[in-house]
């Protein structure tokens, strides 16, 4: 089968088209790949940061706790029996 030359033009926009819709495709696929994974990691860190702060304020409250009831008499007898 012979083309002339409308054919070899018309064969060769389509292979334009295509590869260049393929190329732009993959390449917004990988970064589109990559803003989520960041979106994600910094959700983690986000999350494991609020996690943190409770944690660390539970401390403090038991801290505080600790100090007012060893304070009190009735604990201090408590301990020392």
């Amino acid at each position: 089968m012979k083309l002339g030359i409308a054919g070899k033009f018309l064969l060769l926009s389509i292979l334009t088209v295509a590869l260049t819709s393929i190329a732009i495709g993959t390449a917004m696929y990988i970064h589109s790949r990559d803003i989520l994974h960041q979106q994600a990691r910094r959700d983690l860190q986000e999350a494991a940061q609020r996690k943190r702060d409770w944690i660390l304020a539970q401390f403090a409250q038991l801290r505080e706790d600790v100090l007012y009831l060893v304070g009190t008499e009735e604990v201090q007898g408590v301990v020392r029996e």
